[in-house]
């Protein structure tokens, strides 16, 4: 609710995480129709996270959303539809809700449940082959030899709103000591126009380990949120490495994303993101600069 000055209390949600010190950070201003855009960026200025999504009032079945930081209106990623679902089921409980943004509406589940989670759909994931050269600079900046990839999971590029390349190794201790060229990574992404450069370990037939050391964007490296993740999961359905049917999780260091891989729907992945109201000293990295959410309607 806005008060006399235009402004409103902004709630901090840490989102992909039941951690409040981690995960994907975000604000959510409930009711804050009559918000001036003027009013939205310096409130999102003023937070003490990345990006703020401002919520209208239920009508005709939908909630409007928009979303801002310090400088203008960002997307409506992942993450921040996490943390607008998260604040609307705290108030209103279990069930669906449907966000429309600047662009497609987006249906979300809520479950407010003991562990309070919002769950939506994915683009229909798309999967190539990257060209040898690529993986081989990608391989070079990473300080990877061939030996340490996992033959059963070959490297590939997975499409969930952005393209991102997959890389599998067979050792779990390789994801945790880490010694690569960032600036080289990043203008390898830059070059090919691909958002990120997901590590992973396939753990079990349920269960994978991750890292993303790089995006498109730089920064330092980010926790896990939904399109990234969903394109992985879509990508090693796609391969078989994962069980169809059923969910698949995602771990990183700072937070977890539950995928879901509907027997009806080849395609797509179920993005299930935990949240938690976050603690004002832990800011994450940039929430917005993640692909916009496409398809999920």
């Amino acid at each position: 609710m806005l008060d006399g000055n235009g402004s409103a209390p902004v709630q901090r949600w840490a989102t992909f995480t039941q951690d409040p010190a981690t995960g994907r950070h975000v604000g959510v201003v409930l009711d804050a129709e009559g918000a001036t855009d003027a009013r939205r960026r310096a409130t999102a200025a003023d937070a003490a996270v990345d990006a703020v999504v401002f919520l209208g009032p239920l009508r005709r079945g939908r909630v409007a959303v928009r979303c801002f930081d310090g400088d203008g209106e960002v997307a409506f990623s992942s993450p921040l539809v996490v943390g607008a679902g998260a604040a609307w089921g705290a108030v209103h409980g279990s069930g669906p809700v449907t966000f429309a943004s600047q662009g497609e509406p987006v249906a979300v589940g809520v479950d407010s449940g003991v562990a309070l989670s919002v769950s939506l759909r994915s683009a229909p994931v798309r999967c190539a082959v990257p060209a040898a050269h690529d993986l081989a600079e990608a391989l070079q900046a990473l300080g990877w030899q061939d030996r340490e990839l996992d033959p059963r999971v070959p490297p590939g590029l997975a499409w969930a709103g952005a393209w991102h390349l997959v890389l599998a190794t067979g050792s779990p201790s390789r994801l945790g000591h880490l010694d690569h060229d960032a600036a080289r990574l990043r203008r390898l992404l830059l070059a090919r126009t691909w958002e990120s450069v997901q590590l992973v370990h396939r753990a079990g037939p349920r269960r994978v380990e991750g890292r993303a050391p790089a995006t498109s964007a730089g920064g330092v490296e980010q926790p896990p949120a939904g399109e990234a993740a969903a394109a992985v999961a879509g990508y090693l359905r796609e391969l078989g490495a994962v069980e169809p049917g059923g969910r698949v999780q995602l771990r990183h260091r700072a937070g977890q994303v539950d995928l879901g891989l509907p027997d009806g729907d080849p395609e797509r992945v179920t993005i299930v993101g935990g949240a938690v109201r976050a603690t004002a000293s832990a800011p994450s990295p940039r929430a917005a600069a993640e692909t916009p959410v496409l398809g999920a309607s």
